[in-house]
């Protein structure tokens, strides 16, 4: 889960019953405190990385193929200006995760018809990064690569079938 902490009281871009997945493009990190270096006579150049779990930045397009979804999209983001919420899409992993988000542009909408249409808007994004997760999942891609998804599938069928007390 990409979420952390309670976010009972956020609303959740869900539209049908399922929620609205959009495309990202131009993804980075904000890196509001940078890479903090010194030089130091007699060493290799030092750098410390101060930017853990800072939000990432993210345009995004939401394609909207009904007049039903076009409206439901300007009335959430009307109602959610200024505020966080929680969005269902791929951040900091390749994995469709639920994440806090906040619109940090104005919202640009193009219908090229009554039909269908896009909306591109800004997001900022909460990433919530395990230091002790990814460094596991470094050791363990380093060792397995892509077969790491097949020794995951293996283990989830062990522990689905160890009886429970």
């Amino acid at each position: 889960m990409a979420t952390k902490g309670d976010i009972s009281g956020l609303d959740e871009l869900i539209f049908g019953g399922e929620p609205l997945i959009p495309l990202v493009d131009s993804f980075s990190r904000r890196r509001k405190t940078g890479i903090v270096q010194s030089n130091v006579e007699g060493g290799l150049t030092r750098q410390r990385k101060k930017f853990y779990n800072q939000p990432y930045l993210a345009d995004v397009t939401y394609r909207l193929e009904t007049e039903q979804a076009q409206d439901f999209i300007k009335l959430f983001f009307e109602r959610n200006e200024g505020k966080r919420f929680v969005a269902h899409l791929r951040a900091d992993r390749p994995i469709l995760e639920p994440y806090v988000v906040q619109v940090v542009s104005d919202w640009n909408d193009s219908y090229a018809s009554a039909v269908d249409g896009d909306l591109v808007v800004t997001l900022e994004i909460v990433s919530v990064r395990n230091t002790a997760l990814d460094d596991y999942l470094f050791v363990m891609y380093q060792a397995l690569g892509s077969d790491f998804y097949d020794y995951n599938l293996g283990l989830k069928y062990i522990v689905e079938a160890m009886p429970e007390e």
